[in-house]
């Protein structure tokens, strides 16, 4: 077994020591393209509160699956012939499936929805951080931010 020596460490410790990072020199393009990004924050907002939310279209989801299941048993019911009971049992085998994807799809919509809360509450935390900097503007008025940092 080696046995280290106080100065190999001593020596290796200046070659670990991280080299201090010069600050960046913001010329005004990079002001200007900083400022663009910034202002896209309003953007991202509107991705993210969607138009229909998973819930709404869960719900549509489920009236579909209950009314697709009506018509087709009632369909089933009124064909007639000798085929009509085992028609009658696949459909409802096939709906029972059906209702079954369904409510799947209501349980994952419903913790999506969950998720989409606390995902808009963390947008609105970062809104307020940046607002107190810059004027973000509504997307109607561009998409640019101007900085309320005053220049000394």
């Amino acid at each position: 077994m080696s046995t280290l020596k106080l100065r190999n460490l001593i020596e290796g410790m200046g070659q670990l020591a991280p080299v201090p990072e010069q600050p960046k020199q913001w010329t005004s393009e990079d002001k200007k393209a900083a400022l663009e990004k910034i202002g896209q924050y309003a953007e991202c907002g509107q991705h993210l509160y969607r138009q229909h939310s998973l819930m709404e279209i869960s719900h549509a989801l489920a009236e579909i699956t209950k009314t697709a299941e009506e018509l087709a048993l009632y369909e089933t019911n009124n064909s007639g012939g000798d085929k009509q009971w085992f028609d009658e049992q696949t459909v409802k085998k096939n709906f029972a499936q059906l209702n079954k994807i369904s409510e799947e799809f209501q349980k994952h919509a419903k913790d999506a929805h969950t998720l989409q809360q606390r995902i808009e509450a963390l947008y609105e935390d970062a809104a307020h951080v940046i607002e107190r900097y810059y004027e973000i503007k509504d997307l109607k008025e561009g998409s640019s931010a101007i900085s309320k940092i005053v220049q000394k």
